[in-house]
């Protein structure tokens, strides 16, 4: 229990997660350090249209990154088996209601980004500990091509056009760093474990530090020790966590953008989120395959919880 209480207080010192895709926990671990993962959310899987509505990553990981000229920007502070990956990602944003063509004040504006994405996961086998590290570079607003991509599925699937995209937040630069830190505190074989987690992140995109915890039960590749694709597995897990928000680009505009023609102002930003996600994870000899639902409580002072759902798929070599 003392263990337990005293890195609950270190997450509250040194930890965040941005609202965007991230497979550096356990519950996500591939079966290889050399693979490659297809991430797709969406709101519709909630039976719903707005907010966080549709989330898309490419990831690709291979030992040669280890070596990379970025390599000594993505943090591993302690002697750790290393895994290192690139990724494409974007991510889209509107209101509730997609229908007006009109400012919907109060509800959440328009906005879409698109990154590359530098990853480091360093797995201490000895400690039961995980720490990973995390830049991204990007662009928000237009030029990350939101509505294009919506108005594109929207008329693939011959659903109603969104009508106010051109109300959203102006061109800005995504530039962020994150970490997360992972330690196991309970288990059992590789049928349960109990992890404390934190996270922080800094940036032109938000600002924010994250403390939570997560379990998986079933069975699984143990994330603190060696991968082994040769057997079928399957896991479910959950992770719960609170927030606390300093600013979030995405809601109250780009750091270096003034002049939107509408934003969340930060006097309505809520400073404390509280989040979480569930799903289960079939590892069947090197294929990855999940499904999950999240959900967090609202963050700003008009809007409401929301939800949404993805999938993954990946292949390890």
């Amino acid at each position: 229990m003392r263990t337990i209480i005293t890195y609950i207080l270190l997450m509250l010192a040194t930890s965040s997660r941005a609202q965007t895709i991230d497979n550096t926990l356990s519950y996500s671990t591939m079966s290889s350090d050399y693979y490659v993962r297809f991430t797709y959310d969406n709101d519709f899987f909630t039976a719903t249209d707005g907010n966080y509505t549709q989330g898309i990553q490419l990831e690709y990981a291979h030992p040669v990154f280890k070596k990379a000229f970025y390599r000594k920007a993505l943090l591993t502070p302690f002697k750790a088996r290393v895994i290192s990956s690139i990724a494409i990602e974007h991510n889209a944003y509107t209101p509730t209601n997609i229908v007006p063509d009109v400012i919907l004040y109060g509800d959440r504006p328009y906005t879409a980004a698109l990154m590359l994405r530098l990853y480091n996961i360093g797995i201490d086998t000895v400690q039961n500990r995980r720490f990973s590290s995390a830049l991204s570079l990007g662009v928000m607003g237009p030029h990350a091509s939101g509505k294009w991509m919506q108005e594109g599925i929207h008329r693939g699937l011959d659903n109603v056009q969104p009508g106010g995209w051109q109300y959203q937040l102006k061109n800005d630069v995504v530039a962020n760093y994150t970490v997360n830190y992972e330690h196991r505190l309970l288990s059992a074989g590789n049928n349960f474990l109990l992890n404390a987690v934190g996270s922080g992140s800094v940036g032109t995109m938000n600002d924010k530090l994250s403390i939570g915890f997560n379990f998986m039960a079933g069975t699984y590749n143990d994330p603190y020790g060696v991968p082994n694709k040769r057997k079928f597995r399957v896991h479910v897990y959950a992770q719960p966590q609170a927030s606390v928000i300093a600013y979030n680009a995405l809601l109250q505009g780009g750091l270096f953008t003034k002049d939107n023609i509408y934003a969340i102002p930060a006097k309505d930003i809520q400073r404390l989120v509280f989040s979480g996600r569930a799903g289960i994870v079939f590892n069947i000899a090197g294929i990855y395959l999940e499904h999950f639902y999240a959900i967090s409580t609202k963050e700003f002072s008009t809007h409401k919880p929301f939800y949404w759902g993805g999938v993954q798929m990946g292949f390890a070599f």
